[in-house]
């Protein structure tokens, strides 16, 4: 029998179509985390299971660790040396990537870079990244390549091809089958983790003829008929006779598509998601059937804060989210958050997967300075030595356990970017606290504020405007610099009662609501001194419906373009810099009635745009802008403070580095400097790092210098010491 060492937790999905049910977490002087036994040569059973509601990755019935490595061997197999050093720290969950290979091809592209791998680490359990885009001309081929309008082939298969999706079905049950009858490999690889190019489409839309066809094939699935398609769109042509539109900037004053004849954007947009995550469910299910059920399937998808662009095919979440073939996501850390200190943002709403039970990966794609290699490193790395680098960690570590997911640290050149003992010492370390906090968590993390986004909204919007291109990038990294409690939420789920636990709701882009959706959302949320914000306007829903959601009359103009915004009285202490509506963004929601208290007006007219309504239970605010400083999120709180008898945590004013969930806080300095933390009543503290309680205090002042990290605990000492209980660290102090 052969040892596998586990490590810790991991944020998971269930594998089964079939849902599970809720695990009590064991009593926590019990070993949770078993010694994974798996006889030699015997394939994995990936499985996952459902603790208290919190979704863990588990092999052999066995939770497993929360962290892996992750080497890019495309530039040789020199990541071996980083595998030995997470093995020699207890970290045992590595990845790589290979290349699909046409049907038939041999698997040693796949073994040479899983070799690689075991070499390092004979205890592997092994996330392998698969692509399965074709990349070279292939005869016979040439309809299925994306097409851009100028009629240029790219280097991608398009979306669109069947020929390519069921090559690549074949092609991966092959992989799958060899993996899992050669004892070589057999017991090392757990998951499968789905690439092709990231599942991001271009800034204009694919115009080959394997997505001509499959647009109307999508099409006829959606209107059925010739004459129901004629009668949405207002044309006299076909299905059969459609072309991709080539023409998705503003013709009409509105910023979003409401004209029949504009339909066919609409539609395209929503086919532009929904086919991506078709395909990524055709894949997934196709290494399910392969496995049994008992290969763990993620994909990068959902990338809602990063791409700006209403075409990028990100905006059909709900649809794997639903899926029983796919578990699990993952994306790099944003793009705009990778120096020392920034928040390593997650592009996507984090908190829906988890709450729908699905695995969120989040990739430490940070560029270090460190270099083993005689080639230059072309990617400019910013985190600078071994110093910055275990700071980096711990505050994404801390972020990780905030918001229940798992992470990788990626070498993404082959250059021995964490080629370091004490890189992996300290990620260990930060292991065994992870370990510590989630194996007592009892609950999903529980957020003060939920920033909620409408990606079923977005087929709507015209491409570039206000909330694709700058609103979702905006919200995404003023979130983690406001002091609070921040969770990010993808609209369908509120609306289905999946967060009914926050306290403001910042509704980014709510103008994609049904009437249907109007009345779950006012079932569930009109309670317990709530206060829903809803920004930029309602699109096309009837103004009955929002005065049912929100207690106020509005009206819609899409003629008029908004050049400003003015804050109002006693409110402009709360919002008194950079108030404006975006200036491309065209058309404004008047707020005509219904409203208690003005907030602000369009600029120096008197037409209302920012007002707030007390209805008794909650209170609902509608604030016409759409791009926006959101710093703001700070001040709804500060406003909402003013109102209720149960107060909101701002715990600092500061603009450092922060996220917090019910019990835990993560803070990263921006500045050196004396912090302080405050609470709304008195509370325990425990400082994880320093090993220091705090007892019974509203706040507490520390110093913190540039870029260092703290992790603390809050609540009752009683309720806090079983997540620090099984924290080697600790054992001698909570025992005496």
């Amino acid at each position: 029998m052969k040892k596998v060492v586990v490590v810790v937790i991991l944020t998971a999905i269930v594998l089964s179509i079939s849902s599970c049910s809720v695990i009590k977490v064991p009593n926590i002087n019990e070993d949770f985390y078993n010694t994974v036994h798996a006889s030699e040569g015997e394939p994995l059973e990936a499985k996952v299971q459902i603790f208290n509601g919190i979704p863990k990755l588990c092999i052999n019935g066995t939770p497993i660790t929360s962290v892996a490595f992750f080497g890019n061997m495309d530039y040789g197999t020199n990541v071996t040396e980083q595998v030995e050093l997470a093995a020699d720290n207890d970290i045992h969950l590595h990845s790589t990537i290979a290349y699909i290979g046409n049907p038939g091809n041999s698997m040693t592209s796949v073994t040479s870079r899983l070799d690689a791998i075991i070499k390092g680490d004979p205890e592997a359990k092994i996330i392998l990244r698969i692509d399965v885009g074709y990349y070279d001309s292939k005869d016979g081929w040439e309809d299925e390549f994306e097409k851009k309008t100028n009629g240029e082939n790219t280097r991608y298969i398009s979306f669109g091809s069947d020929r390519w999706a069921e090559e690549v079905q074949i092609r991966l049950k092959e992989i799958v089958d060899y993996l899992r009858s050669d004892p070589k490999y057999a017991d090392h690889v757990a998951v499968i983790h789905l690439d092709r190019y990231e599942w991001r489409w271009g800034a204009e839309p694919d115009i080959s003829q394997a997505n001509q066809n499959k647009f109307r094939e999508w099409l006829k699935e959606k209107y059925s008929t010739d004459e129901e398609l004629m009668n949405a769109w207002g044309v006299d042509y076909g299905i059969d006779d459609v072309e991709i539109p080539t023409n998705f900037k503003a013709v009409y004053p509105s910023s979003f598509y409401s004209r029949p004849e504009e339909q066919i954007m609409v539609d395209y947009q929503e086919y532009a998601g929904n086919i991506t995550a078709r395909r990524i469910e055709q894949f997934s299910k196709a290494i399910k059937e392969a496995s049994d059920n008992n290969l763990v399937v993620i994909a990068f998808y959902g990338y809602y804060y990063e791409l700006g662009n209403t075409l990028s095919g990100h905006y059909d979440l709900q649809t794997l989210l639903k899926s029983p073939y796919i578990d699990g996501f993952c994306a790099p850390v944003s793009y705009s958050t990778r120096t020392l200190v920034s928040s390593s943002a997650y592009m996507t709403a984090v908190d829906s997967i988890i709450r729908n039970g699905k695995l969120w990966f989040q990739e430490s794609d940070q560029r270090t300075s460190l270099n083993f290699t005689d080639r230059p490193d072309i990617t400019g790395g910013v985190i600078g030595g071994v110093d910055e680098i275990i700071l980096k960690h711990k505050w994404e570590m801390g972020m990780n356990l905030v918001h229940s997911n798992g992470t990788w640290v990626m070498d993404l050149m082959g250059m021995g970017w964490y080629r370091d003992e004490k890189i992996w010492e300290n990620m260990s370390e930060l292991d065994k606290m992870y370990r510590s906090y989630s194996s007592a968590q009892q609950n999903l993390s529980r957020f003060d504020v939920l920033v909620v986004f409408d990606e079923s909204a977005m087929a709507i919007e015209r491409i570039n405007y206000s909330i694709a291109d700058y609103t979702l990038s905006n919200v995404k990294d003023a979130a983690y610099t406001q002091g609070m409690s921040v969770g990010f939420a993808e609209m369908q789920d509120v609306i289905d009662g999946k967060f009914n636990d926050s306290k403001i709701y910042l509704f980014l882009n709510p103008f994609g609501l049904t009437e249907e959706d109007a009345d779950k959302l006012s079932q569930n949320l009109h309670d317990n001194d709530k206060m829903l914000i809803f920004q930029t306007g309602f699109g096309n829903l009837d103004p009955e419906s929002v005065e049912k959601l929100t207690g106020m009359q509005t009206e819609y103009r899409e003629d008029e373009k908004v050049l400003s915004f003015k804050p109002y009285g006693k409110y402009y202490d709360y919002f008194n810099t950079y108030l404006k509506l975006d200036y491309r963004y065209n058309g404004k929601t008047v707020i005509k009635s219904g409203y208690d208290e003005v907030l602000g007006y369009y600029g120096t007219s008197d037409d209302v745009a920012f007002a707030i309504k007390d209805c008794g239970d909650f209170r609902t605010v509608i604030f016409a802008a759409s791009a926006i400083d959101f710093n703001y999120i700070r001040n709804f709180a500060e406003l909402y403070n003013s109102y209720e008898k149960s107060k909101i945590n701002i715990f600092t004013d500061t603009k450092d580095i922060f996220v917090a969930n019910e019990n835990l806080i993560i803070m990263q300095s921006a500045q050196s400097g004396q912090k302080t933390i405050t609470f709304t009543e008195p509370t325990d503290v425990y400082d994880w790092f320093e090993n220091k309680w705090y007892e019974n205090i509203t706040e507490f002042t520390f110093d913190l210098s540039y870029g260092n990290v703290k992790w603390f605990l809050y609540g009752h000492k009683t309720e806090l010491l079983p997540y620090v209980q099984n924290s080697e660290r600790n054992q001698e102090y909570i025992t005496n």
